[in-house]
């Protein structure tokens, strides 16, 4: 696939861990192209079959002050909750720790194409993406 995001940025989504606060407060880790039991486990209890991952922080890449990147993760928030009956907060970060970790969301129930939408929307590089097997996959969007 042809795409203008960086092949910098693209490693470092492949070598990130995702982390999600399931219920109870719980955490639990997604990794690109490995299923994940504890995500199955959720799409059981809530009878939801795909789930995206995703933030608002740093649209395009473009390093953004604090206060503008919780602004944007709110309207994200609210946008899945619109969506989803079920977002859990999460954060991804670099593993060479260039970027620190951005507050994100897992949203279950989301179609592939709902979750293109959204990061779009949010103007991100790429979101993940998972469907029934509980595989994130990395989707770049530009």
């Amino acid at each position: 696939m042809q795409t203008n995001v960086d092949p910098k940025k693209i490693a470092a989504y492949e070598a990130t861990t995702f982390w999600v606060q399931g219920r109870e407060g719980v955490d639990f880790a997604l990794r690109l192209g490995q299923c994940s039991p504890e995500l199955l486990d959720l799409y059981k209890e809530t009878q939801t079959l795909s789930a995206v991952f995703i933030t608002a922080y740093n649209p395009f890449g473009e390093v953004r002050e604090a206060s503008v990147n919780k602004e944007a993760n709110r309207r994200l928030l609210a946008h899945l909750q619109d969506i989803s009956a079920h977002v859990f907060p999460g954060h991804g970060g670099d593993p060479d720790q260039e970027w620190p970790p951005e507050p994100s969301f897992l949203a279950l129930g989301m179609t592939e194409e709902a979750a293109h939408s959204a990061g779009l929307l949010f103007q991100q590089d790429a979101v993940l993406w998972a469907g029934e097997d509980g595989v994130p996959s990395l989707q770049l969007l530009r």
